[in-house]
């Protein structure tokens, strides 16, 4: 990163291209593609659900595909009709040097911190709500809890203390989370 833009408060410059969330600021972002949303939204809605864009870097593909995600969503929370689409807060793509079962626990873990994500949105709009608090739990509170004590004779009193560090191990990963997600 340039250090003028860390002088100005940035974490990197302010210039690159970043595609837009799925989110309602977004979707008032993006005007004048109507048409390409529309057509975007009956290939995802449609068999095959194959849908694709290709062109240069930073011409607005994810960020077409993100608002289009999410006025899909909208639009089942509003009428509750037709299939239920959800836009991961997150892109990924498999990379070359990765193994597919890696691929597959970054995609489980979105998956399931998009559902967290929007799991009060669900419930604003009246839908049934899956008890999300106990993968919440698991996936951003991951930490071994340690308690304490010590005893002083002489006169002197006891001591209790605790300590958290969080749990980094390819078991917390591997240990049933497909099986909450799914």
């Amino acid at each position: 990163m340039n250090d003028v833009y860390s002088n100005w408060g940035f974490k990197s410059s302010p210039f690159e291209p970043a595609a837009l969330p799925p989110k309602e600021t977004s979707a008032k972002l993006v005007v004048g593609r109507d048409k390409e949303i529309s057509a975007l939204a009956k290939r995802i809605l449609n068999r095959p659900k194959c849908a694709w864009g290709e062109g240069p870097n930073g011409l607005g593909k994810t960020s077409l595909v993100n608002v289009t995600a999410y006025k899909l969503m909208i639009e089942y929370f509003r009428t509750g009709e037709g299939p239920f689409n959800i836009p991961c807060l997150r892109p990924f793509q498999l990379k070359p040097d990765q193994d597919p079962e890696s691929f597959q626990t970054t995609v489980l873990i979105e998956v399931a911190q998009t559902l967290i994500g929007f799991a009060r949105s669900l419930a604003e709009y009246g839908r049934v709500v899956p008890d999300t608090k106990h993968i919440e739990r698991w996936l951003n509170s991951p930490s071994f809890n340690q308690l304490q004590g010590n005893l002083v004779l002489a006169g002197f009193g006891a001591g209790i203390g605790g300590s958290a560090s969080v749990n980094l191990s390819r078991g917390f990963v591997e240990s049933g989370l497909r099986q909450q997600v799914l």
